[in-house]
């Protein structure tokens, strides 16, 4: 039995500049053909800095939107039926 594989993808939302351009995000991985599209439900992860000893953290942490689990849910939903899964906390 052959069995179609499944493509999903994780979206984070930390730093997306707006409303619209996260909804568009996940139709367009919907028209490259992506089955499901994740999204986590915590606040955007830390900036860091990459050094050869790992990531160090940024003293100064950016002001940038990030979309929480329901505003990701509302964007989602209004994607069409069928868009929307629940809300894991």
């Amino acid at each position: 039995m052959t069995r179609r594989v499944r493509i999903g993808v994780q979206m984070w939302p930390g730093g997306t500049p707006d409303y619209q351009t996260w909804r568009d995000a996940v139709l367009g991985a919907e028209d490259m053909g992506v089955d499901v599209v994740f999204g986590h439900d915590h606040f955007h992860k830390p900036f860091v800095e990459l050094t050869s000893e790992g990531q160090v953290l940024l003293a100064e942490q950016p002001d940038v939107n990030n979309f929480e689990s329901w505003t990701t849910l509302g964007a989602w939903s209004s994607c069409g039926p069928g868009r929307c899964g629940g809300f894991r906390s």
